[in-house]
């Protein structure tokens, strides 16, 4: 079997993707939203003026978000993870998630313009103001 280049210097890989280490930072990121969350829901339906859980989630989602992006960018620099192949990669699916979107919302707006161009009248009374 022919051994492939090693595309990382840093590590003795034999691939030229990057497979990340595990990281607690999503599930940190995960548990900060719930408390988010919750305290948003309880402060909205008035179930308490206590905002403890809102501040706790806010400030505990921006504080890990911030670790987990800074360990991203770590491991992009200054440590080599992110190879051309890596680089190419990212590139795609960014601009692949650019056109889903934007096939997205042409398929919104086309399905709004073809019900207001719509003659079924019982259909669009039910929406529209009366006078119209």
């Amino acid at each position: 079997m022919k051994k492939l280049k090693n595309f990382n210097i840093n590590k003795n890989e034999l691939h030229p993707f990057h497979l990340v280490r595990p990281s607690p930072w999503p599930m940190m990121v995960s548990f900060s939203l719930f408390f988010f969350l919750a305290g948003l829901v309880k402060w909205l339906n008035f179930l308490t003026d206590d905002m403890l859980f809102l501040h706790i989630g806010g400030v505990g989602l921006a504080l890990f978000t911030y670790f987990w992006f800074s360990d991203i960018v770590c491991e992009a620099t200054f440590e080599g993870h992110h190879t051309r192949k890596v680089r190419e990669g990212l590139r795609l699916g960014m601009k692949l998630f650019i056109i889903s979107e934007v096939m997205f919302f042409f398929f919104i707006f086309f399905c709004i313009y073809l019900h207001c161009l719509s003659t079924f009248y019982s259909y669009w009374s039910c929406l529209t103001p009366r006078g119209y």
